[in-house]
């Protein structure tokens, strides 16, 4: 891989984890404000969705950093590798663990309002981090 591919890479990554941090910070209001019966749910979804929020928070950071290392050192003419492969680890991992804490806080988010949408949400959220993984492990073979 060339590493001015890496950097593009890092540039959408970044930005894609800049927006999904937005919408995990969102739903943690969200759920924050809720006043329903089921508190012990409420907590966990929070939980994650802060952790999803900061993880994806990381990814967006590394993401740049690795961006503007590039460039402090000259560009990619210039074969600045080390700090970008860093940055680069970095923001992969946390944007999957970002990501997948996301997913759980939208699932067990669905439970405080009812039963039905309870499962709806589980299984909808499932269905989306199995079908990460399975795109992860067997089409990308990332791992």
């Amino acid at each position: 891989m060339q590493l001015t591919d890496l950097l593009e890479i890092l540039r959408q990554l970044a930005f894609i984890s800049a927006v999904l941090a937005g919408f995990s910070v969102t739903l943690f209001i969200g759920v924050m404000q809720m006043n329903t019966a089921h508190r012990r749910i409420l907590i966990w979804a929070a939980g994650m969705s802060l952790a999803g929020a900061t993880l994806l928070i990381v990814s967006t950071v590394a993401g740049v950093g690795g961006i503007v290392a590039s460039a402090i050192g000259g560009g990619p003419e210039a074969g600045v590798q080390v700090p970008v492969f860093g940055a680069f680890q970095w923001s992969v991992w946390s944007f999957l663990m970002g990501t997948f804490a996301f997913l759980i806080s939208l699932g067990l988010s669905g439970r405080a309002h009812s039963r039905t949408l309870g499962w709806v949400s589980a299984i909808v959220s499932g269905v989306t981090i199995l079908g990460l993984l399975v795109f992860l492990f067997f089409v990308v073979d990332a791992f």
